[in-house]
C-alpha cells in the first residue's frame, strides 16, 4: 500500500514538472487565433487580376474586391507579388485605405490615378520611384516616403489633399508638377541631395506657407513656386545658381 502511494506521489511531481514548461491549452488557442486574424488583414487572390511575369513573380493588374481596405497580400499562389501596373486602380472609386507589400519593388505610372476615394497608403521600404500621377486627384492628406526612394515622378501628387510633406535626402530627383495644385498643402520639407526643383514643381499651392530648401540645391525652375500667395518669405540656399522665369510670381 505504501508502495502504491509512493508511486503516485513520483508521478505527479512528474507531471508537474512537464506541465510547467508546456503552455496551457487557452494560449495555443490565442496564438492560432492570432495567426488567422493576421492571414485575414489581405485581401484574397480572388479580389485581383493577376499575371506571372517572366521572372515567375506576381503583376498585380486591376483590383475587383469590394473592400474600401485593399491590404494586398506578399504572395499570391505561392508566388512574390512584385509589381503594380501601370494603371491598375485608376478611376477606382471603392478604395479608401491602400497597403502595398514589402514584396513590391515597382509601381506603375498612374496606379492610383483618380482614386477619388483613396485617403491612406502605406508605402514600402522597397520600391524605389514613385511613379508619375501615381496618386493624382486622390484625398491622401499625409504620405510617409519611404528611404528607399530616390526619384518623385510628374505630377505624383498633383490635386492630393496632402497638407505637409517631406522628401527624404534618399530622394535626388523631382519631375515636374509633382505637387501641383494641393490646395492644402502648408508645409514642405526638402531634405539634402536634391539639386534642381523643376518646373510647376508647387505651382498653385494657395496655403504653401513654409518651405525648407536643403543646401544642395542648384537650380529652382521656371513657375516653381507660381501662384503660392501665402508664401511670403523663403530662405533660399547659398548654393543656389539658378532661379527660373516667373519662379515665384504670385506669391
Amino acid at each position: 500500500m505504501k508502495c502504491k502511494k509512493l508511486i503516485s506521489a513520483v508521478c505527479a511531481v512528474v507531471m508537474a514538472a512537464g506541465m510547467a514548461g508546456v503552455p496551457a491549452v487557452s494560449e495555443v488557442v490565442k496564438l492560432d487565433t492570432a495567426i488567422s486574424a493576421s492571414a485575414a488583414d489581405y485581401n484574397a487572390a480572388s479580389d485581383f487580376e493577376t499575371e506571372v511575369k517572366g521572372d515567375g513573380t506576381i503583376l498585380i493588374k486591376k483590383y475587383v474586391g469590394s473592400s474600401a481596405v485593399m491590404n494586398i497580400p506578399p504572395t499570391i499562389n505561392g508566388r512574390n507579388v512584385s509589381e503594380i501596373d501601370g494603371g491598375a486602380f485608376q478611376y477606382n472609386k471603392t478604395i479608401e485605405k491602400a497597403v502595398i507589400p514589402s514584396t513590391v519593388t515597382v509601381m506603375g505610372s498612374f496606379c492610383f490615378d483618380d482614386c477619388n476615394n483613396l485617403k491612406e497608403v502605406t508605402l514600402p521600404n522597397s520600391i524605389k520611384e514613385i511613379p508619375a500621377s501615381a496618386f493624382y486627384n486622390t484625398k491622401i492628406a499625409s504620405i510617409n516616403i519611404p528611404s528607399s526612394v530616390t526619384k518623385i515622378g510628374s505630377g505624383a501628387f498633383r490635386l492630393s489633399s496632402l497638407t505637409s510633406v517631406t522628401v527624404p535626402s534618399s530622394v535626388t530627383s523631382i519631375d515636374s508638377q509633382a505637387f501641383a495644385d494641393c490646395q492644402y498643402l502648408t508645409r514642405a520639407n526638402i531634405s539634402a541631395n536634391v539639386t534642381s526643383l523643376p518646373l510647376y514643381l508647387f505651382n498653385n499651392c494657395e496655403l504653401l506657407s513654409s518651405v525648407t530648401l536643403p543646401n544642395t540645391l542648384r537650380e529652382i525652375g521656371w513657375n516653381c513656386f507660381d501662384n503660392c500667395p501665402s508664401l511670403s518669405s523663403i530662405e533660399l540656399p547659398s548654393s543656389l545658381k539658378s532661379i527660373g522665369m516667373s519662379a515665384f510670381s504670385g506669391c
